[in-house]
């Protein structure tokens, strides 16, 4: 969220690749809500990756899951995805919120790259996911 949240919204072309890591401290920050996945799934990723204004992950027919095979449907499918092994950088990296796509997404210091696009998340609610993936990102 993730999507990604991290090539989880709408993938910019002809850009430079989003860093493999980021420095995010998530044993440090306060977490918006508890850490769990359907609290990530109901308050993080339905509203903003497949809602409103953030629709890119709303179906699989939709750019952000033509681009980058993330789409938010229901929970249990939407978990399996963000732990998919991609070949690549995984949406989601149990146990390592840094090298995870969706906190490299969510985090970067690049409003072409950043997700969702032309907004950003409270710093509690990328905790609360971050804090979730270091927690294994468990169902």
């Amino acid at each position: 969220m993730l999507a990604a949240l991290l090539g989880l919204c709408c993938e910019t072309q002809g850009e430079a690749p989003e860093p493999a890591c980021v420095d995010f401290d998530a044993a440090g920050c306060a977490p918006l809500y508890p850490p769990v996945f359907d609290d990530v799934f109901t308050r993080t990723l339905v509203p903003s990756c497949a809602t409103g204004g953030g629709s890119c992950h709303a179906s699989a027919s939709a750019l952000g899951a033509t681009d980058r095979g993330f789409f938010v449907d229901d929970a249990d499918a939407t978990h399996a995805r963000l732990l998919e092994d991609r070949g690549d950088a995984s949406f989601v990296d149990q146990g390592d919120a840094q090298c995870s796509q969706i906190i490299v997404r969510l985090t970067i210091d690049d409003d072409e790259l950043r997700m969702p696009p032309g907004s950003e998340l409270a710093a509690g609610e990328i905790c609360s996911v971050a804090q979730w993936i270091e927690m294994g990102a468990v169902r």
